[in-house]
């Protein structure tokens, strides 16, 4: 979490850019819903009315974005140690938090849709992994989904991610837990139907889905060819790129080794298979909703698309932290990181100065 804060601080001086203006104006004059906006994005415009009607400045609104993804990367922290424990818990938190991808959503003002329903969703998770099997936790997780969908449409993930934690927990759930995933579930798809009915650009939305192989292929693979690469391309691959793609490589290895030690000790229960599977899996359902939309330019722009899919996939790597497989596999694992964190540290100050440069056009 402190980490998260020290990348991303020096947003909170960028002031407005591009689309913020706009959504400003809707905010202040209090319309959570225009007529005029494909979206329905009520509840981060309801926070910026609060903030300007309080006499907040735009560096108020940066403030929350880096909140916002302070909270994400100790959620993420959480959920990786509540499957794998504190090593892998940490990895994954902090790789999360140093995603250089990341930069579009914290750095831009409007970013806070992607990073409000991605807060609801991992809050979600974290909720359900609780075990709490209270009425309490039925309605916590139902307004925390509710929350996700009146903050951007990927909210539709939610069910879909807890329906994967379900398949892949290691201890069987509860009845009522899984009664909680199903009423997400409804809630969901009741909210796509009023949604598809009311607007007819969300309903040519629903028929944009694949019409081929290659289009279905480019949807699975798309996202994870931004995340192995969270870096511009747009000026040609530099060295950097290289090693940055050789040390997620070294940290997968392991982590297929650790999964493949855990399942020679004969334990019934393989947590480092099922957090593989769940980072590979939150990848794909979490860009599901954009379907053929999704799309990260060389330059990086879209990257907010992946600050979900960045959560599975830190939790994926941090499969390289689980306890089977050695002390030599540790050190491996540690200096790979070390490097990865350090790759990626520079990357982010890169995207300051051109950030800041931007901003300093207006």
């Amino acid at each position: 979490a402190a980490l998260a804060a020290a990348a991303f601080g020096w947003t909170v001086s960028l002031g407005p850019l591009s689309d913020d203006f706009v959504l400003r104006k809707w905010a202040v004059a209090g319309e959570w819903i225009p007529p005029d906006w494909n979206f329905v994005r009520p509840l981060p415009l309801g926070v910026w009315q609060l903030l300007f009607g309080l006499g907040g400045s735009w560096a108020a609104i940066h403030l929350v974005n880096v909140l916002l993804h302070v909270v994400n990367s100790a959620l993420v922290a959480h959920i990786g140690d509540s499957w794998l424990g504190p090593r892998a818990g940490v990895s994954a938190g902090i790789i999360f938090a140093l995603f250089p991808t990341s930069t579009e959503a914290v750095g831009w003002s409007a970013g806070v849709f992607d990073l409000a329903s991605t807060a609801f969703a991992l809050g979600a998770v974290a909720v359900w992994l609780s075990r709490s099997g209270t009425a309490g936790t039925v309605r916590t997780l139902l307004l925390l989904c509710a929350g996700g969908l009146l903050s951007k449409e990927t909210g539709l993930a939610i069910p879909l991610l807890l329906l994967l934690v379900v398949a892949l927990s290691p201890t069987r759930p509860s009845r009522l837990q899984i009664v909680q995933v199903l009423i997400a579930g409804l809630l969901s798809v009741a909210y796509l139907a009023i949604r598809a009915s009311t607007a007819p650009v969300v309903a040519g939305h629903l028929q944009n889905l694949p019409g081929d192989r290659r289009q279905w292929k480019d949807l699975l693979v798309r996202p994870f060819s931004g995340l192995t690469v969270p870096m511009r391309t747009d000026e040609g691959v530099d060295t950097a790129v290289y090693v940055g793609g050789l040390l997620l490589l070294t940290l997968f290895a392991i982590a297929a080794i650790r999964v493949s030690r855990a399942s020679s000790t004969g334990h019934g229960s393989n947590r480092a298979a099922a957090v593989l599977c769940l980072g590979v899996g939150w990848v794909t359902l979490s860009t599901l909703p954009l379907l053929l939309s999704f799309y990260v330019a060389p330059n990086l722009e879209g990257s907010r698309y992946l600050y979900l899919p960045s959560a599975g996939f830190a939790l994926a790597a941090s499969v390289a932290f689980d306890r089977w497989g050695g002390s030599r596999l540790n050190v491996v694992a540690t200096v790979a990181l070390a490097g990865l964190l350090a790759l990626f540290a520079s990357r982010l100050n890169e995207e300051r100065h051109l950030w800041v440069a931007a901003a300093n056009t207006r």
